[in-house]
């Protein structure tokens, strides 16, 4: 579909976050508690009042939103009394809404690398990081107009979408419903990333992060106990689902075959980290041993419309059956391979970084508390 030098969160040659792009300026009524973990929310009926503190309680004047991501916002929530009703009982729990959805349809992207060790001086990255007098150079030019070769070995990566006609072949993609089908078939959906990552090499190598796109596995998020200081227990259920462990075989072995293209190989004196052959088990054994997530997580709160039995969160980010209670992250995303919300005009479709996505929900968010308040 495309290669390209990757798109980098940075301006004016630094780095850019959240905090920077949206706190450089300090607003007066933002108060930042560090240290402090949400224990519960405060519910008086089904409105939501305030949150438990360690130590104390801290009381909303209008509401309370939850913008504690796809792990920790179900998991506040059930601890709440917010989510599957049998859930709850099992760990005496009182319910105060019962919410099917909570902690559920959990989506993910993986990612593998594959390493090949390339022959001395087939880049000149080892001898610029092996040299301490070139390093200074390089950091003096940087200082003074935000330039030279650290604008290059420390921000540079190239990155391509992928299709892979192997994956329309198989069986598991012909078993996939038609809608789902259609939409992979888009010409602007991939089902791989590739990216050569930033790395400091001893050695004179290349790496190649693999990540695998549309998953259709979904897993979930459930309470480990009643107990707020215990992490929830989260089964993404990677690979359950036979399209993505297909899309993943196909896609790793289209990156060893991209290693192995003569202009490559050529300076290739051995594979570092990859699979030990090219059948469907050996790379599937290698995926399965290297895999991780890209911690794309989303959906465990899903934004959906008032028929859904299964949405947590509705079009203007109110938790289903509550009062006084929104969630704004990336939880209610309700899947990764596309996401249409229903407060943009033309769909979003989500197959790569979901940062955008993210600050996306956070501006719309906003807008409409600013129309609601003022």
């Amino acid at each position: 579909m495309g290669v390209s030098i990757a798109v980098s969160t940075a301006y004016n040659g630094r780095r850019v976050t959240a905090s920077t792009a949206y706190l450089a300026e300090v607003p007066p009524n933002l108060t930042v508690l560090t240290n402090t973990a949400v224990k519960r929310i405060i519910v008086t009926g089904k409105k939501a009042v305030g949150v438990e503190i360690p130590g104390g309680e801290i009381y909303a004047s209008k509401e309370v939103i939850l913008s504690a991501g796809s792990l920790d916002s179900p998991k506040l929530l059930l601890l709440s009394g917010i989510g599957p009703i049998r859930e709850l009982a099992e760990l005496d729990i009182t319910p105060i809404v019962d919410l099917q959805g909570v902690g559920k349809g959990l989506r993910d992207h993986l990612f593998t690398t594959l390493t090949i060790i390339q022959r001395p001086a087939t880049n000149d990255r080892p001898a610029f990081y092996n040299d301490s007098q070139a390093m200074s150079r390089a950091k003096e030019q940087w200082l003074q107009d935000q330039g030279g070769p650290l604008t290059v070995f420390q921000c540079a990566q190239t990155a391509c979408f992928l299709k892979n006609d192997r994956v329309y072949r198989s069986e598991e993609f012909k078993s996939l419903d038609g809608s789902t089908q259609d939409y992979l078939k888009s010409r602007t959906v991939p089902h791989t990333r590739a990216l050569t990552p930033k790395v400091k090499p001893e050695d004179c190598y290349l790496s190649l992060v693999v990540a695998f796109m549309n998953p259709q596995s979904h897993g979930e998020i459930r309470l480990r106990s009643a107990d707020p200081d215990e992490p929830p227990l989260a089964d993404p259920k990677f690979l359950s689902s036979p399209f993505d462990r297909r899309n993943a075989i196909e896609s790793v072995r289209a990156a060893v075959e991209l290693l192995d293209e003569p202009r490559l190989a050529k300076d290739t004196l051995a594979l570092a980290a990859g699979p030990d052959g090219r059948t469907d088990e050996e790379i599937y054994d290698f995926i399965q041993e290297s895999v991780m997530s890209v911690w794309h997580m989303c959906g465990t709160l899903k934004m959906g419309k008032q028929e859904d039995p299964t949405a947590c969160v509705d079009k203007d980010f109110h938790v289903v059956g509550t009062e006084g209670l929104r969630v704004v992250d990336l939880s209610i995303a309700p899947v990764i391979p596309k996401y249409y919300p229903s407060f943009l005009s033309l769909p979003l479709e989500e197959t790569a970084h979901t940062q955008a996505t993210a600050y996306l929900i956070g501006e719309m968010a906003a807008q409409k508390l600013i129309a609601e308040y003022t």
